[in-house]
């Protein structure tokens, strides 16, 4: 099969396979148009940059109301989101547009990620195994849900970066010489640059795609090895170094923040890049051509100098850069929100929900990393192309596999890094043609290996998802119906303000904030972003805090003018509502003094409630 014919069918997979989560799944957290509250956070931010607002201000009016507050979110994404909705601009306005747009970003990066993984693996694999990957990808929920329709979010254009920065890599290490290998290792510390300009989230994706070189020149001594691994360096430093400069204004270049690209990450890379760089030139042909227990220790020993020097310098500089990019969040939000967060949930099993959800999302890890430390093992003699895919697969998936048990949202690179292993598992499962001798007969195991390993981790995954069906569990309010309802409340709200007044602050559940925010276009006080710590801690207090006088006293100093809560019993409100906070209250229709319902559609009034907070009423 020619390759732009295998290229068609990987990629109508991949739309098959998004086309039927759109229709058949579900609408996402919140049961709205688009997937969760990022998505209409993002289209807001970007509808402010298009309306005018600057291309360094971060701050967002429509949060921590009536203040607004600064997102640490960057700006590549914002350019790749105008890009795609920019011709839905011919026939319509730029609000439309990008909401056209964001239904179909992510799954437009993911059609692009077809021909990226063509580069990085079909070489390795040939055309049918390489179908079989991208069917595999197609299958792996992490990925799908990094790509899925209506998710106009940076997990899937930071997926796609990473499997392109891998790619280059491994085209840098595939036995090739001359300057082309080096060429490939700078673009791949280029795309692993931009990658971290657009989310802190990316240093284990540079810390595993720079550990694969070393390691390889650790042990082999080989100078193209060691002049990738300088180029990825350089590469990667100089990108960081430009993005620096396009992500902030002059006077806040030297502004050392964690949870965003800032010098603090410049610093590091920049020394490591020019320690290795160095020694590269001044020494690195004396080093290659060690051999042997002295080679070793020499090169190592070169590595742990490049490695520790700049950690030294982050330790007496910036100390709170090893705890990651939340490091500076605010302590009082930690236990409240943020360990509550569904995607700051482990992966560990704990039950025989989350065994389930370790099955289906790492089951494979549990035997394709194996399997790739085995081969690497067994043939570390020998002369093996796949040598470098193998050794990003095994690294990758034990650093994400781990930091998965952790935290799920890394659960997508998990799946990414383990692909590789997976697919070559499976494929020697088939090409191997395993034999079961008995007495005189010997029977041909190929199909049912094959199946083992394709198939080994879903046969626990159905069985605990049987045997945990009947356990009771809640499932999301449908707050994008409710804010589709109750917008014509807050309309009329907005027009019975005269002119110079302010919009009306509403004050609703964190997650609900955004959706609300972009559908009725008011202001709101609580929404699921940790530097907003004072409006999180507000919202916490007004409807699950159990102090009414904290509650009122939050309310008057915002100047709240309306409240929305769901009263579905399926809300799953991180928090568990007891008798004596507001949420609960207003669920059994016990409204204080200072709020008044608003009628809603008869459709509405079992499952949300909408009030007017009374000013009067708000003095003690």
């Amino acid at each position: 099969m020619h390759r732009p014919l295998v290229l068609l069918a990987a990629a109508l997979m991949v739309v098959a396979a998004l086309a039927l989560i759109a229709l058949t799944g579900p609408h996402g957290s919140l049961h709205g148009p688009l997937v969760d509250s990022d998505c209409y956070m993002r289209l807001l931010r970007v509808e402010q940059l298009l309306a005018g607002g600057g291309w360094f201000d971060n701050r967002v009016p429509w949060i921590n109301a009536p203040h607004g507050d600064a997102l640490h979110w960057t700006r590549p994404f914002d350019v790749v989101l105008i890009a795609v909705a920019a011709p839905f601009r011919l026939v319509t306005d730029w609000p439309q547009a990008l909401f056209l747009g964001g239904l179909i970003v992510s799954p437009l990066l993911m059609i692009a990620l077809v021909p990226v993984l063509s580069w990085a693996y079909r070489p390795l694999l040939g055309n049918g195994w390489f179908l079989l990957m991208v069917l595999l990808a197609c299958l792996l929920p992490g990925v799908l849900s990094a790509f899925a329709y209506a998710r106009p979010d940076h997990h899937g254009f930071q997926a796609l970066l990473a499997v392109a920065a891998m790619a280059a890599l491994l085209r840098a290490l595939d036995g090739g010489d001359g300057r082309r290998p080096a060429a490939l290792g700078a673009l791949s510390g280029g795309v692993a640059g931009l990658a971290l300009w657009g989310s802190s989230e990316a240093q284990l994706v540079i810390v595993t795609l720079a550990a694969v070189p070393a390691l390889m020149w650790l042990v082999g001594g080989r100078a193209e090895v060691r002049r990738v691994l300088a180029a990825f360096l350089v590469g990667l430093a100089g990108v960081v170094a430009l993005a620096l400069l396009a992500d902030r204004p002059p006077g806040a270049r030297l502004v050392v923040e964690l949870d965003r690209i800032s010098v603090v990450h410049l610093v590091p890379l920049g020394l490591a890049a020019a320690l290795f760089g160095a020694i590269s030139a001044l020494a690195g042909g004396r080093l290659d051509a060690l051999t042997g227990r002295p080679g070793w220790l020499s090169r190592g020993l070169v590595l742990g100098a490049v490695g520790l020097i700049p950690a030294v310098v982050l330790a007496l500089w910036e100390p709170r850069f090893f705890a990651g990019p939340y490091a500076a969040i605010d302590p009082r939000i930690t236990a409240s929100w943020l360990e509550r967060v569904s995607e700051a949930q482990p992966l560990l099993p704990t039950d025989g929900w989350t065994a389930m959800l370790f099955a289906i999302h790492l089951g494979p890890a549990v035997l394709a990393l194996p399997f790739a430390a085995w081969r690497l093992w067994h043939r570390r003699a020998g002369d093996d192309p796949a040598r470098p895919a193998l050794l990003l697969g095994l690294i990758g998936g034990l650093v994400f596999t781990a930091v998965a048990m952790h935290q799920l949202r890394v659960v997508t690179y998990a799946q990414l890094m383990y692909l590789f292993p997976w697919v070559a598992l499976i494929r020697f499962a088939w090409e191997s043609n395993p034999r079961l001798t008995l007495g005189s007969t010997r029977v041909r195991l190929r199909a049912p290996a094959f199946l083992v390993v394709l198939l080994i981790h879903y046969v626990p995954a159905v069985a605990l998802g049987a045997l945990d069906h009947g356990r009771e569990r809640l499932v999301g309010c449908p707050w994008g119906g409710i804010a589709d309802q109750v917008a014509d409340q807050v309309a009329d709200q907005v027009a019975a303000l005269n002119a110079t007044d302010p919009a009306p602050i509403l004050l609703t559940n964190l997650y609900a904030g955004p959706q609300f925010a972009y559908e009725a276009r008011v202001p709101v006080v609580g929404a699921p972003y940790h530097r907003s710590a004072d409006a999180i801690a507000d919202t916490l207090t007004v409807l699950y805090g159990e102090d009414p006088e904290a509650a009122r006293q939050v309310v008057a100093k915002r100047g709240v003018d309306l409240l929305a809560v769901c009263r579905s019993p399926l809300d799953t409100d991180p928090y568990l509502a007891d008798e004596n906070n507001l949420r609960a209250r207003l669920l059994l229709g016990q409204a204080p003094p200072w709020l008044e319902p608003l009628p809603l559609p008869e459709n509405l009034r079992d499952i949300a409630g909408l009030y007017r907070v009374r000013p009067g009423d708000l003095k003690p």
